[in-house]
């Protein structure tokens, strides 16, 4: 098994710049607690990191057409991640994923594919074999590079952070985010959370 390194996170930044926006930390007023507003990117979450990355690095090697599955914020990242590089894309979603999220795949140019929940991986595996597309899922290894570029900006804008803590789908953030924050700086510790907090990525603590 290959692990990600800094040196794919240290790429996948460069590559993802044009293409992001790179969030800035906000203190919480009267707190020593810092938020990093991953809302404020183009999809309207951190996921379009890791999709950019992964989809870029698939078109490098010729890839025409890729596939995800995805209750919404994948979707969308990875729509516009083939957008921005000619690719075309078709994404999965379940029947109850919200219409603004639906429609912001199709707007973005993405075929959409919409099916019962317990159905959407299967279905993205059947389509892939089908359409001969390859599948970018929310924690492949380019995705969870990409997504480490978070913790490179967390890491250079807040260098004495003692905690950085990750809300947790996939785990694909807080290993993306461990990486980069600890090359950055040792002494930061990572702590996952489970809370559902949707489209953000993480905040800096001073211990």
């Amino acid at each position: 098994m290959t692990l990600v390194t800094m040196a794919d996170v240290t790429a996948a930044t460069t590559r993802i710049a044009p293409y992001v926006r790179r969030t800035p930390l906000l203190r919480l007023p009267g707190e020593r607690l810092w938020i990093k507003p991953e809302n404020r990117q183009h999809t309207h979450s951190f996921k379009v990191r890791g999709a950019v990355n992964a989809v870029a690095r698939l078109a490098e090697r010729g890839v025409g057409h890729v596939i995800a599955q995805s209750s919404g914020n994948h979707a969308q990242a990875v729509a516009y991640s083939a957008a921005g590089h000619g690719v075309r894309a078709t994404v999965v979603l379940p029947d109850t994923a919200p219409e603004l999220k639906v429609g912001a795949a199709r707007r973005l140019g993405a075929e959409v594919v919409i099916v019962p929940p317990a159905l959407r991986e299967h279905t993205c595996l059947a389509l892939a074999d089908r359409l001969a597309a390859t599948v970018v899922g929310s924690d492949d290894f380019d995705v969870i590079a990409g997504h480490g570029s978070t913790g490179i900006e967390i890491g250079r804008d807040l260098s004495d952070a003692g905690t950085i803590l990750v809300p947790v789908c996939n785990a694909g953030l807080p290993a993306g985010i461990a990486v980069a924050a600890k090359a950055v700086h040792p002494a930061i510790s990572p702590s996952c959370s489970w809370a559902p907090i949707s489209g953000w990525s993480g905040a800096g603590r001073r211990p």
